[in-house]
């Protein structure tokens, strides 16, 4: 017999069918549905909390950082009211730098990691989240490492270089230099907290190039050659609005032919193919006022025997350009 809306009409007031359905109601639906809106609410905690530890671990490595640099500025400063390098100073100085800096290295280095293996552990973030925390997690330790390397050598300045202007002058670039890395890396904390906040961090955007222009201090080591090229380069706005753009400065040599060129969260590959016959197969990692890129060229005069020779560059940005001439307005290599 065919069911017809009668029939089922009747079924569903049927007291048997209101007990089964309202028992299922109550021990199942009910409890599946309170079940998962706890399960999301849990979740959401947890990526609100963890938001917040990026944040306090972000902030702890910075005073620690300012502890070590005040540390250093204040001696320098009190070089300068003497007009004397302080030679007797100078041992209670470094001990005490080198304290200061334990305390820091404690946690600089690994808690973005911590993190990393948490959101991967807890299922916090989305594959492409994960991709773009992967690539701040590779900006905040190369912002480490190029400001502890000019903390290094403001402490070399003060510790073992002779008083006078020179050396201030040394010292005050490179404190500029340091302030902007700091707001660099402020950046690079917010957008690891962001992510766990449903947020889209700048690193994200394809479409821009988290690079800036000015005066960058760019360097190139093969494995064959430590100091393969080394050069103080203006790059004006323009060479950095596109990607094809940044490539091409990173890549060097002006007779290349790019091709495939891509760009995802705050990565950027190519290829090329070059006027001395060879190809080269590059990935860059722009992190605002540093960046890093494995360069492989393969054949040409560069590539002995035909085989292929890998070139590390990294990149600093010193400051703005001279408007003047349009040359570097710091000229002094950061090492």
């Amino acid at each position: 017999m065919a069911l017809t809306k009668a029939h089922i009409s009747q079924m569903l007031r049927h007291p048997l069918f209101l007990l089964v359905a309202g028992t299922a109601l109550g021990s199942v639906i009910i409890p599946g549905l309170t079940t998962i809106a706890a399960s999301q609410k849990l979740q959401q905690e947890t990526e609100q909390q963890t938001a917040l530890e990026v944040l306090q671990d972000g902030s702890e490595v910075d005073r620690d950082f300012n502890e070590v640099r005040t540390h250093i500025e204040a001696f320098i400063d009190r070089q300068r009211q003497a007009h004397d390098a302080l030679a007797s100073q100078k041992t209670d100085v470094q001990a005490k730098f080198d304290d200061l800096y334990q305390e820091f290295n404690k946690v600089a280095w690994w808690w973005p990691a911590q993190e990393s293996h948490k959101a991967r552990v807890l299922d916090l973030l989305s594959a492409g989240q994960l991709r773009a925390f992967e690539s701040l997690e590779e900006c905040y330790r190369m912002n480490l490492v190029v400001s502890t390397g000019e903390l290094s050598v403001i402490r070399d300045l003060s510790l073992r270089g002779t008083f006078g202007d020179p050396m201030l002058q040394s010292a005050r670039e490179r404190h500029m230099r340091l302030y902007r890395l700091d707001g660099d890396r402020d950046q690079v904390v917010l957008g690891m907290a962001h992510l766990f906040t449903g947020q889209r961090p700048a690193i994200a955007d394809d479409s821009r190039m988290n690079v800036a222009p000015g005066s960058w201090d760019v360097r190139r080591s093969t494995e064959t050659q430590e100091n393969a090229g080394h050069e103080i380069l203006c790059w004006q706005p323009g060479d950095v609005e596109s990607a094809r753009q940044v490539a091409r400065k990173i890549n060097g040599g002006n007779k290349c032919k790019l091709d495939d060129v891509e760009v995802s969260a705050g990565w950027l590959s190519w290829n090329a193919a070059c006027g001395d016959g060879s190809r080269t197969s590059a990935r860059a990692i722009l992190c605002g006022s540093v960046l890093h890129a494995t360069i492989t060229r393969t054949g040409g005069s560069g590539s002995p025997g035909g085989g292929s020779v890998t070139e590390d560059v990294t990149g600093e940005r010193l400051g703005d350009c001279d408007q003047a001439g349009g040359h570097a307005a710091s000229r002094p290599a950061r090492r």
